[in-house]
């Protein structure tokens, strides 16, 4: 999945953001009402062919970056451009290049067929009328539908509605591809279903793709790319290598040894010098480090030592933890 050369990004971002204000009880007694910053001076490029990962929180903003490229939500500063059409200035031309999945799509007709949704949003996007017959017909058969091209959305499963919630984002072949949360509901077949169909148009087509998830095992399986948002703010932005090198690097890892940690100077001496804390309670003590000291390293001096190593835990650093270690010092007011 490498990226398409290309002498232009296919989307960017600059410098965007967001502010909105708490509507509440407050704001009725017109007292001052508190600003919530939902995204502060966000940079981001994406290539053709490339796909972007975009994890965060929730409240971390990757909504309404999403929002703001489709010109639904409007910046309070910044810009967005797609193909070189700013979303602002050119925005039809813009959001003609665009292909949006979202969550929870409420925007079919349930009523409708599934052939009929594809040709009314085809012909929406400006295709003609046998235009948009061809490529509904072509969508429906890429995306396994075309035996169920006939039936009402309403009785489609939660798989086949986000499989025609992605055949309507292509329909009109965008440059730029956004899914939020595409997989929420999906089972594992259903996910790599998704998963498969995502990396063959974005190395067919050469559309950027923008991938907002919650789902670790998400990354290495599709993305080139991973950006993190919290806060608002950009806070990484990386190969999926480079990232799953970041995340080994705060992986902690705790090893227990036989005996007392308390008045056993020898273990102490040894746990400092190899930047490991040292934790016991009763005859269980426990060594606690990161990746940044090399587990079979500090295993070895253990038992040359002469301490008996009891155990060894090395959990991995979960998503959670990662966007803690990567928020700002301090909110953003």
């Amino acid at each position: 999945m490498m990226p398409i050369d290309s002498n232009q990004p296919r989307l960017r971002i600059r410098q965007v953001s967001k502010h909105f204000g708490s509507r509440g009880f407050r704001q009725l007694l017109r007292r001052s009402s508190r600003e919530i910053t939902a995204l502060a001076g966000v940079d981001l490029e994406l290539a053709a062919g490339e796909i972007t990962a975009l994890l965060g929180p929730n409240g971390a903003g990757k909504t309404t970056l999403m929002a703001i490229c489709c010109d639904i939500v409007r910046a309070d500063t910044g810009t967005v451009v797609v193909d070189g059409f700013d979303t602002v200035a050119n925005g039809r031309k813009a959001r003609r290049r665009i292909g949006l999945v979202t969550t929870d799509d409420r925007s079919f007709f349930w009523r409708l067929s599934a052939r009929e949704n594809l040709q009314f949003f085809a012909a929406l996007q400006g295709l003609d009328r046998g235009e948009a017959k061809r490529r509904s017909e072509d969508f429906l058969e890429r995306f396994g539908l075309k035996a169920h091209a006939d039936r009402r959305f309403a009785t489609y499963s939660t798989g086949m509605k986000k499989r025609l919630s992605l055949a309507r984002a292509l329909l009109h072949k965008p440059s730029v591809l956004l899914l939020d949360e595409a997989t929420n509901g999906l089972d594992v077949e259903g996910t790599d279903v998704l998963l498969d169909l995502v990396k063959h148009e974005a190395t067919r087509e050469g559309a950027a793709v923008l991938w907002a998830t919650h789902r670790a095992e998400e990354l290495a399986a599709l993305c080139d790319r991973v950006t993190v948002l919290v806060g608002g703010q950009l806070r990484y932005d990386g190969r999926i290598d480079e990232f799953l090198e970041f995340q080994r690097q705060r992986t902690h890892y705790r090893i227990e040894v036989a005996g007392e940690a308390t008045g056993n100077e020898a273990l102490e001496s040894m746990a400092r010098a190899m930047g490991l804390t040292v934790q016991g309670t009763g005859h269980r003590t426990r060594l606690t480090g990161d990746a940044s000291v090399s587990l079979a390293d500090v295993v070895a001096q253990l038992a040359a030592g002469g301490f008996h190593v009891r155990g060894v835990e090395q959990p991995p650093t979960t998503l959670a933890q990662l966007f803690t270690d990567l928020a700002p010092d301090r909110e953003t007011s």
